[in-house]
């Protein structure tokens, strides 16, 4: 049975489909949606597999619905939540324009500390105060203005070019 055509050979295809935009107009999430079509009893067209956000979502859409708002950001437990001169990392490449993939390597490398949430979603918490903040936007001028990565020994015979 293909994806397109599975909501046709199941039966109880028109009273899921209520289900659902009954659901959605109480305001539920497509997850938590999901999760209550399976406490009732629901299941998908391929056989014992539980209905999932994404069937919910493509429903939706066939009904010209829009989908549920996500929730927001996971909410911080306030015992692990940054403190004075902390970020989240997100937070501190923002603030210093440049990427994630800039501050992890800071941390792999020893620039920058901080630590992780000991539970989910087990984000990274930047330790970042003032004089740090300068060091690492001083870090990110030095390499921005580089154009090119030269090799020592051919800098040498550019220079000789360029004389």
């Amino acid at each position: 049975m293909s994806k397109t055509t599975g909501k046709l050979h199941l039966s109880y295809y028109p009273r899921l489909e209520q289900r659902i935009l009954q659901l959605a107009d109480t305001g539920l999430s497509a997850v938590k949606i999901a999760d209550q079509l399976n406490r009732d009893g629901f299941r998908s067209a391929r056989g014992d597999d539980p209905i999932r956000r994404r069937v919910v979502a493509q429903i939706l859409q066939r009904n010209g619905r829009p989908l549920p708002p996500q929730t927001g950001p996971w909410p911080a437990d306030p015992a692990e939540a940054p403190r004075e001169h902390e970020w989240w990392l997100g937070d501190l490449a923002a603030h210093l324009g440049c990427t994630l993939g800039t501050v992890r390597k800071w941390i792999t490398d020893g620039h920058l500390t901080g630590r992780q949430e000991t539970r989910h979603p087990y984000r990274w918490i930047m330790n970042a105060p003032p004089d740090k903040i300068t060091e690492l936007e001083e870090r990110l001028a030095k390499t921005r203005g580089r154009r090119t990565r030269i090799h020592p020994r051919f800098a040498e015979l550019l220079d000789e070019d360029n004389s």
